[in-house]
Parts: C-alpha cells; sequence; structure tokens
C-alpha cells in the first residue's frame, strides 16, 4: 500500500516540475543530468524517509512488546521475550526493501512520461 501511495507522490511530483524541467531542458541541461538529478533526489528522500520508518517502527515495537508478550502469554500460554534483539541486517534488509520499492515504483513513474 506505501508502494501506490509513493508512486502518487512521485506522480504529482514530476507533473508539478514537469514546466521546470522543460525549462531547464531548453536552457541547455541535458536529459542525463536531469535524471541523474532526480534520481539522486529520489534515493537521499527515500533514504531518510526508510530510516526514519524504521527507527520510529523499532520504538513502537520496543514500546509495545511487553503488553504483546503479556496478551500472548495469557491467551496462548507462549513464551515470548520481553525484549527486542534485531540483528544488524534487518536494519539493512528493511532499508534496502524501502529503497527498492521507491526505484520500482519511480521507474514505473518516470517512465511513463513523454521525454
Amino acid at each position: 500500500m506505501g508502494l501506490f501511495i509513493v508512486q502518487a507522490a512521485l506522480g504529482l511530483t514530476l507533473e508539478q516540475r514537469l514546466g521546470m524541467l522543460r525549462t531547464l531542458r531548453v536552457l541547455g541541461v541535458s536529459g542525463r543530468n536531469l535524471v541523474l538529478a532526480l534520481s539522486l533526489e529520489l534515493l537521499l528522500l527515500g533514504l531518510v524517509g526508510a530510516l526514519a520508518g524504521i527507527t520510529s517502527g523499532v520504538w513502537l515495537a520496543r514500546l509495545l512488546l511487553p503488553d504483546v508478550a503479556a496478551t500472548l502469554g495469557s491467551l496462548y500460554g507462549a513464551g515470548v521475550g520481553q525484549e527486542l534483539n534485531l540483528p544488524w541486517h534487518y536494519w539493512v534488509g528493511g532499508l534496502g526493501l524501502a529503497l527498492e520499492g521507491c526505484c520500482w515504483r519511480a521507474a514505473a513513474c518516470y517512465g511513463a512520461r513523454p521525454a
């Protein structure tokens, strides 16, 4: 669901910037440089957003884990730990997945526009 929101936001952003992009092309900026600048901006914003999302998700999970563990223990007798331990590759995987999804949505969105 989040990727569809990203695609809609990218499409709106590109539509709003279309006049500026055309002006830059007329002024002599190459299409390659424009695509490079848009891609760099997308990766930077995607990185900031992914890090904020992962950090807030881990914070929320740590906050709610004791109550969830108590509920699962009382309902099902399940022994769930009271502490959240995430290995480093979970963080990297989440970051990679967010950036990959952002890039795929951008490719679908930018590819649909005329040059």
